[in-house]
């Protein structure tokens, strides 16, 4: 069960790999950050105390419609031009596996931008392309609460504020990261 999280991921990124005007739309969000520390209001799903989050587009797998949203770290910006920390993607991933209820996937995101390395990630739109409401957690919250338009709620772990340290993980995400 412990990759069934990580090969979500790699099911993800190949599925963006095979798609260019995709990985392109998505490059073009992220470079769009920089300058406004913002996403364009189209675009924007919301933040919480870690983390803003736009609409990146869709992915088909295994005949499943899979909405993208891209995360970046803004706590301390300009942070996205470090490394990024890798130790929020795995909480997501041990959240997954201590049985709780991350979004379906994440993964790590990397483009060059004026020079130097930028670094966001994806992981599932969970308003389902605007679908969903979506009422965003509030510190110290780690839970944004999703309302589906049949009015069923579900709590989502979406803004972890505790890093989880894992080296064998981490390693492996940091070699399978989307290079935009």
């Amino acid at each position: 069960m412990k990759n069934n999280y990580f090969e979500r991921w790699l099911a993800v990124k190949r599925a963006i790999e095979c798609d260019s005007s995709l990985k392109s739309g998505i490059r073009e969000l992220l470079h769009g950050f920089p300058g406004k520390f913002c996403f364009p209001e189209e675009f924007r799903l919301g933040k919480g105390t870690e983390h803003q989050f736009a609409r990146a587009g869709v992915v088909t797998l295994d005949q499943r419609e899979v909405h993208l949203a891209l995360g970046i770290y803004v706590r301390h910006d300009p942070f996205f031009f470090r490394m990024f920390p890798l130790q929020r993607v795995i909480a997501y991933h041990e959240k997954f596996c201590g049985g709780g209820d991350p979004p379906y996937f994440i993964g790590p995101v990397m483009t060059t931008y004026e020079g130097e390395n930028m670094w966001a990630f994806l992981t599932e739109d969970i308003s389902e392309g605007g679908r969903n409401e979506i009422k965003d957690p509030e510190f110290p919250e780690e839970y944004a609460t999703v309302t589906s338009p049949t009015r069923d709620i579900r709590k989502v772990f979406m803004d972890p504020t505790n890093l989880v340290h894992n080296d064998e993980m981490q390693e492996q995400y940091l070699e399978a990261k989307l290079i935009l």
